[in-house]
């Protein structure tokens, strides 16, 4: 699973984007402003950025500059309404990879971000024990070759723990990662880590009283 930030000032837009890659083997995480990009690609590794230039807060051209400078290689595209050439070729002086010009088809733009993506290592499928595997593709897990049923939220979980062995999450960052438009809720949590617990082993997930989880490998 490739993990995307879209930086997109059109609410419609981003939805309908965000909604297109999450549908497509992506984790989207979406915002529409300047300062908010810059915290997310700072806090998270991604794959892929989708930035547009007009954005809140300052413009996608500024962003990228930023980022790169801070010696961040994130292959980029830019999506934007300005077409002129010297527009197209500030956008690749600053570092972008492509450049597609609104308005355009969203299976477009997929094929473009599979292209930049597609020499990225991306793990098929894990095995969690003799019985259980993961499908990264599919976010499905088997048990003894059938589907395992776990919910969404539980996967993307999951998945963090996979990502990040050996690392403490906080329970702040586990929110944010399940719950981005919801009011998060413990009691949850506290469920979908014992449905975890069950795949990866019971011992292997540490609770750190009031900081958050690890998983121990």
């Amino acid at each position: 699973m490739k993990k995307l930030l879209l930086v997109e000032d059109d609410l419609i837009l981003q939805e309908m984007i965000a909604e297109f890659f999450n549908d497509n083997n992506y984790y989207t995480y979406s915002c529409s402003s300047y300062n908010e990009a810059l915290n997310l690609a700072f806090e998270h590794d991604f794959d892929l950025w989708i930035f547009d230039v007009k954005i809140e807060e300052g413009n996608g051209f500024e962003l990228l500059k930023e980022l790169k400078e801070s010696n961040l290689k994130t292959p980029t595209i830019f999506t934007t309404s300005l077409n002129a050439m010297e527009d197209i070729e500030k956008g690749f002086k600053v570092g972008c990879s492509d450049y597609l010009k609104k308005p355009y088809e969203l299976k477009e733009l997929l094929i473009r971000a599979n292209h930049l993506t597609k020499d990225k290592k991306v793990k098929k499928s894990i095995k969690l024990n003799d019985e259980i595997i993961f499908d990264y593709e599919s976010n499905i897990v088997y048990k003894n070759k059938k589907i395992y049923p776990i919910s969404k939220k539980e996967t993307k979980l999951l998945v963090l723990f996979l990502e990040n062995k050996n690392k403490l999450l906080s329970i702040d960052y586990i929110f944010s990662e399940l719950w981005e438009y919801e009011e998060p809720s413990f009691l949850s949590l506290r469920a979908y880590i014992k449905t975890i617990r069950k795949l990866l082993g019971k011992d292997k997930i540490i609770n750190q009283r009031a900081q958050g989880y690890i998983f121990a490998e």
